[in-house]
């Protein structure tokens, strides 16, 4: 049995960890060490530099470019209007160019809430998959009749939910990366040492039991990386960039519009601007889970911590 695992290269004391598995249950393990400070994406979720607090600065600023563009077109509008070669025709051209700016953002808008909504509701299945995944390799464990490696595969089980949990949770409570590393690494070292003791109990018990219990708990590393992988399967910053350009030009033509009649509006453009880039940063938020106001909610994992905390050990199928 093959097993790779990737580690910082300033967590070599891990190595150790891993050369001891391989000795006790004579598993072959690859070790990579990197020269980064930090985990690869697989295993790092929100590596990205798009903070919370850049969320609500970029959101600002785009709020005030579109108040200025609104104001420029304004101004421009004006001294157009104003002109003598001006007619009725110009007027009729310059609202359906706004009109279909306007409508063109709406539809990006929609798509772009649409995209960003989907992937969160996707997300948040998979965390309640693993939820179940865990719970389900915990009670196969029950099979074994080894009590000793019942005991300690149980209790490597508990330790990996609570550090998982400790993995959702250092995002909103902001940790230092060195906390971050740190955890990312104790993550790989209990998934190393649980296949490590499964491949011992496939030697020990070759039967139908073990092979579910195998596959059970292969189930919960398949998940962790269909977790990280849909965390980091994000939507492009160009759309947002595309988003705001569009934007900046609708209300440069709704000011340039407006023009015409000689007086701003400015509560109506200044209420759209809010409108338009609350949409925007919601579409972000539900991009990054867990930077944002909006959070995946990870208590499917929470409530079988607590399920595990209050009943213990299972009763074991002999006893039945």
């Amino acid at each position: 049995m093959n097993i790779f695992c990737i580690i910082p290269q300033r967590n070599k004391n891990s190595i150790h960890l891993y050369q001891e598995l391989k000795s006790e249950h004579e598993v072959k393990i690859q070790v990579l060490c990197l020269e980064e400070a930090f985990l690869p994406m697989t295993y790092f979720p929100t590596n990205n530099p798009f903070t919370f607090i850049d969320e609500w600065i970029s959101i600002g600023i785009v709020l005030v470019l579109f108040i200025i563009s609104y104001l420029i077109g304004f101004r421009q509008g004006r001294i157009f209007f104003n002109m003598e070669t001006t007619n009725s025709n110009d007027f009729f051209i310059i609202s359906s160019i706004q009109s279909g700016s306007l409508s063109l953002l709406g539809i990006l808008l929609a798509f772009s809430f649409s995209i960003s909504s989907a992937r969160f509701e996707e997300r948040r299945e998979l965390i309640n998959k693993e939820a179940t995944s865990i719970g389900t390799a915990y009670f196969r464990v029950g099979l074994l009749k080894d009590s000793t490696i019942k005991t300690n595969l149980r209790t490597l089980i508990k330790k990996y939910l609570k550090t998982k949990i400790q993995y959702y949770d250092q995002y909103k409570i902001r940790t230092t990366p060195e906390r971050q590393d740190e955890i990312q690494t104790e993550l790989i070292n209990l998934q190393v040492t649980i296949w490590a003791k499964s491949a011992k109990i496939g030697k020990l018990e070759p039967n139908v039991n073990t092979s579910l219990i195998i596959q059970s708990l292969n189930n919960i590393v398949d998940t962790n990386d269909n977790i990280s992988s849909a965390i980091e399967n994000r939507a492009p910053v160009t759309i947002i960039y595309i988003l705001v350009l569009i934007a900046t030009f609708s209300f440069f033509s709704t000011g340039f519009y407006h023009g015409y009649s000689k007086i701003p509006k400015l509560k109506f453009s200044i209420s759209l601007a809010v409108i338009i880039t609350s949409i925007m940063l919601l579409i972000i938020d539900l991009d990054r889970p867990f930077t944002g106001i909006v959070n995946l909610d990870v208590s499917s994992l929470e409530v079988l911590q607590k399920s595990f905390d209050k009943y213990g050990e299972m009763i074991p199928v002999e006893k039945y």
